[in-house]
């Protein structure tokens, strides 16, 4: 009989919860016993990206500027056209006004193929392009602008004029 007593005690003990040692409730076998008094988590990782993630956004972000100022810095062309009607007693003149420092080029041309007597004309009245011809072609720089465009034939033509000019910034 003491035999089975004696089991039943193991039994028993084997069943029973277990008594924290420093006192308190038990903690559930599942958890990780607590960390010492005094104990610190060490500090994280450095991340491994960080420094390669940096280099990229500002390549990325510099890459983005220089095309914002190359697209603000290209010349834009702005075209013109005009017709003049020549004859005996009419002489027309038209007037273009590009930004200084602007490129200007552009043609004339008769429809009929008859010559004409071309010119442009700057501001101050200084001659910049003349010509005898049924058409021509013309470049500048505009330094005194605005730009007198005649034409003057005594047979009565139309002449055509076409041209761009780029000015930067719009």
């Amino acid at each position: 009989m003491q035999a089975l007593n004696l089991q039943a005690a193991v039994g028993d003990a084997e069943t029973r919860p277990r008594e924290p040692v420093m006192g308190g409730p038990a903690a559930p076998a599942w958890l990780p016993p607590p960390p010492p008094p005094g104990w610190q988590p060490p500090p994280p990782a450095p991340k491994a990206h960080t420094g390669r993630n940096l280099a990229i956004g500002l390549v990325v972000v510099v890459v983005v500027l220089i095309v914002v100022l190359a697209v603000a810095a290209t010349p834009l062309p702005h075209p013109f056209s005009a017709q003049l009607d020549t004859g005996a007693f009419n002489a027309p003149t038209w007037q273009l006004d590009p930004p200084a420092g602007s490129t200007v080029s552009g043609a004339f041309s008769t429809e009929s193929g008859g010559s004409v007597t071309f010119g442009i004309v700057d501001g101050g009245g200084s001659p910049i392009y003349s010509a005898d011809s049924a058409s021509g072609s013309f470049s500048f720089t505009a330094a005194e602008p605005p730009y007198t465009f005649s034409a003057y034939s005594i047979i009565p033509q139309y002449v055509k004029i076409t041209g761009s000019y780029d000015a930067p910034y719009g």
